[in-house]
């Protein structure tokens, strides 16, 4: 599921956002006028005779629109977008493929009419596609399903110009890959079965929707169809006492009234008001998707991130919204607090900060409290993120609350101060109000687990827990597979001391590195650090050697799951080699088959290759910790000369490209990597014997 939400795209994230938005003006406070008269249809009009006092006009009802407007949008024809470069592409790959199977039948010994007559089978092939591409290929949009349900499309074709072509001339891919397997068949051709899978590959659609431009149109159409019927003349009787209600009687009430209150408010309509606070909440929310996008960039990227992050909005917003309603508690109840919290937890102190700052801010459309209240609750969501500290006890997460509340008293203490120049007028309602606002801060501590397993977080809490080298899977480790334990620890050790030179998070990547090797429980002896003695290896393949390597991360990914390890944890696992190359078993492979008859790729880690920093730095530290071991009373210049031909050999092998590890960075790790491995290495005295 998480993959999923990963894989949103960036349309529906800035849908989300506007909901949002919308939502929180849609809370925010509107005085309309009001009508003096009810009425329903059917009814009887109870009040006296209604004589319109000015001009108005008369609505379509919401049923006449939509159905004039659902008439609009079924005879359009949406836009399609025609791609040459696509039909070019298919060509170049009918091209390379076609080649690529000729050349493997004459190596085969296979399809020996097409060797003899490879030009008729490529010109048959060309002309099929061309066949095919006549009119395109359509993908279709979301809105139609199938072909079926549009009666015509108009395409862009090169120079400007626009076709349009009727649904009958139209074909998607799937009846495309049909139409092969019929047409094939029929050929003059011995061997047409020779070209299906060829074609079957190369097959993409290259008419693909146009969604600007058909809603441009679409809405130029509808924007100019009018939702009025009719006017109606000043001194229209419009209702007489104990007259009953028909269909056209209520109508025109329903129009008059929308026009009475608009010319009650002056000017001051309901949208315009609404229209106000959607701006400054759409400026609002818009500075901290700019402030994602610029500072932490993957949070707008992944939506659970995003989710979290904007669920906030939606919660206290609402929360303030209800209890401006629910005389006589105060407003000052809403906890605004938890939310810098809970993010300082997993993200930062100054995502923390900017979030909470933004929600205040939006929270101050909502409530009548005015400037004090953003005032209070800015400067204790300050104090809040500079003394919360990430711990896995108690006593620091009640000091911060106890801070937190003297940052309320306090701040409204200079307030009051302020208007009235002595404490006579101190509220004790409002000072109630910061105490139980504390109270229910506190239910952030037990938040921060369950928040971990609905959004697949993980926070300072749970890796300290995760550290302890008593958890059942590490000492399981330590236990079958002695070596790989140590060399965890190892690992652990130089990964946690690069991260804290960048500032990267250190206690992330030790606990990473504790458990990336675990797949190797599931045949430890397989690995040389747990080997004492013969070689299973030697018993086995080049290739066989290296699935069973390989699938140490494998193993491992099972097993974290198996464990209920956090998906960032488990993300080290997957990434640790990357798509780095088993070296040693591709070498001997090389040995045996010099002629380079055997997929390289197969003696590659199947990655994904790392992005964040630490786990850049855990691939690093991983090599050349086990580099190290090999090195047999190294001096200082072969330790360093090892280190940087690792990470180079990284660089080269395109491991680092998607990392959000800058050269600087790597730089520094570098250095921390030499010194710590010197140390290690360092010379020691001979005893005597």
């Amino acid at each position: 599921m998480r993959k999923t939400l990963q894989q949103v795209p960036t349309f529906l994230k800035l849908v989300l956002i506007l909901a949002v938005i919308l939502f929180i003006s849609y809370l925010a406070p509107n005085e309309e006028a009001v009508f003096p008269y009810q009425f329903e249809q059917g009814a009887r009009w109870e009040h006296p005779n209604l004589v319109a006092d000015f001009d108005f006009k008369l609505y379509k009802t919401q049923e006449e629109i939509q159905k004039e407007r659902d008439s609009i949008t079924g005879k359009f024809s949406p836009f399609y977008e025609l791609s040459p470069a696509i039909h070019e592409k298919v060509k170049e790959e009918f091209v390379t493929l076609f080649g690529n199977r000729l050349n493997n039948a004459i190596q085969e010994n296979q399809f020996l009419d097409v060797q003899n007559n490879a030009r008729a089978y490529f010109d048959y092939g060309n002309q099929l596609l061309e066949k095919y591409y006549k009119n395109g290929i359509i993908e279709l949009d979301a809105l139609h399903q199938s072909e079926a349900q549009l009666s015509s499309i108009s395409v862009y074709r090169e120079g400007g110009s626009v076709q349009v072509i009727s649904s009958g001339d139209l074909r998607t891919k799937d009846q495309v890959l049909s139409l092969i397997g019929d047409d094939l068949p029929y050929s003059s051709l011995k061997e047409p079965e020779f070209l299906l899978p060829i074609l079957m590959q190369v097959i993409q659609p290259n008419l693909q929707y146009n969604d600007v431009q058909s809603q441009r149109v679409l809405n130029t159409r509808l924007s100019n169809y009018s939702a009025v019927k009719d006017s109606i003349q000043m001194g229209t009787i419009l209702a007489k006492k104990n007259q009953i209600l028909n269909f056209k009687d209520y109508q025109q009430l329903l129009s008059y009234k929308k026009a009475f209150i608009n010319r009650q408010q002056g000017g001051r309509s309901f949208w315009g008001i609404w229209i106000g606070y959607f701006l400054l909440c759409f400026l609002l929310i818009g500075a901290l998707i700019a402030y994602l996008l610029v500072n932490d960039r993957n949070y707008f990227i992944s939506l659970r991130h995003l989710l979290f992050i904007l669920i906030w909005f939606v919660i206290f917003p609402y929360l303030i919204y209800f209890m401006e309603g629910a005389a006589p508690l105060s407003t000052y109840l809403v906890p605004l607090c938890i939310v810098p919290i809970l993010l300082k937890a997993f993200y930062n102190e100054r995502l923390a900060l900017f979030t909470h700052t933004i929600l205040v801010l939006v929270a101050s459309f909502l409530t009548k409290l005015g400037y004090e209240f953003t005032f209070i609750q800015l400067f204790a969501g300050i104090v809040t993120v500079f003394v919360y500290r990430d711990s896995k006890d108690w006593k620091a997460f009640f000091l911060t609350i106890g801070y937190m509340l003297a940052a309320y008293g306090l701040a409204y203490l200079g307030l009051s101060l302020i208007k009235e120049g002595n404490l006579s007028h101190l509220d004790p309602s409002i000072l109630s109000a910061f105490v139980g606002n504390a109270i229910l801060c506190l239910i952030a501590y037990p938040l921060i687990p369950l928040l971990e397993r609905v959004f697949g977080f993980i926070s300072a809490i749970s890796l300290f827990e995760l550290a302890d080298v008593n958890r059942p899977l590490l000492k399981e480790l330590a236990e079958k597979a002695s070596g790989t334990y140590q060399h965890s620890l190892q690992v652990a050790n130089l990964a946690e001391k690069a991260a804290d030179a960048i500032g990267a998070n250190a206690l992330l990547v030790r606990v990473g590195a504790l458990y990336h090797d675990i797949g190797k429980l599931k045949n430890a002896n397989y690995f040389i650090e747990n080997q004492d003695g013969e070689n299973p290896h030697d018993t086995k393949t080049p290739l066989e050697s290296t699935k069973i390597i390989i699938k140490h991360v494998i193993d491992g990914v099972q097993l974290g799951k198996q464990y209920t390890l956090p998906p960032p944890i488990i993300r080290f696992i997957q990434t640790h080699h990357g798509q780095t190359q088993v070296a040693y078993f591709y070498h001997q492979q090389l040995k045996k088959d010099p002629s380079h008859n055997f997929d390289a790729n197969l003696f590659r880690y199947p990655g994904p290759k790392v992005k964040t920093k630490e786990e850049t730095i855990l691939l690093l530290a991983d090599s050349i910790e086990a580099a190290a071991k090999s090195l047999q009373q190294p001096t200082l210049e072969q330790i360093e000369m090892l280190i940087d031909k690792i990470v180079a050999a990284k660089i080269e092998d395109h491991q680092l490209e998607e990392s959000e590890l800058s050269f600087k960075e790597l730089e520094h790790c570098t250095i921390v990597f030499k010194q710590v491995v010197k140390t290690i290495h360092h010379s020691r005295i001979v005893y005597p014997k």
